[in-house]
C-alpha cells in the first residue's frame, strides 16, 4: 500500500493538518486526515472493506505520530475493532461517540 500526503492550507509547523490518501497500485482505496494529534474522517472505499486497509492506515498514522486520538461512533463496531487492533483504547464517551486514544495520551 502506498500513501500520498496532501497538506491543508491551515497547516502550521506546530499543528500539522493534512490528508493521507491510500492506494493499492494506482487504485485509491481510502484516506484519513490528521490535525495535530487528532485523526479525522477515516474512510475506506466500501468495496475494499474487510481487507485490513483501515489497520494499515492507522499503522501508518502511528508511524508518523506516537500520540493520537480520534472519535468513533458507538455503532461503528468495525471501525472500533480496527482501532483497538493497533492499540487505541476507549477513553470517554460523548453522546453517540467514543474518544479513543493511542500512546501516552492514555494516561493523561
Amino acid at each position: 500500500m502506498n500513501f500520498v500526503r496532501d497538506t491543508f492550507k491551515n497547516s502550521t509547523p506546530s499543528v500539522p493538518h493534512f490528508e493521507i490518501n491510500a492506494f493499492i497500485g494506482n487504485e485509491w482505496v481510502g484516506h484519513y486526515q490528521r490535525n495535530g494529534e487528532w485523526i479525522e474522517n477515516v474512510f475506506v472505499r466500501e468495496d475494499m472493506r474487510r481487507r485490513g486497509i483501515c489497520k494499515k492506515m492507522m499503522m501508518h498514522a502511528i508511524s508518523q505520530k506516537k500520540q493520537l486520538r480520534l472519535f468513533v461512533r458507538n455503532n461503528n463496531l468495525e471501525a472500533q475493532r480496527c482501532y483497538r487492533s493497533v492499540g487505541f483504547v476507549p477513553r470517554t464517551g460523548i453522546d453517540d461517540m467514543t474518544e479513543m486514544v493511542y500512546g501516552q495520551i492514555v494516561g493523561q
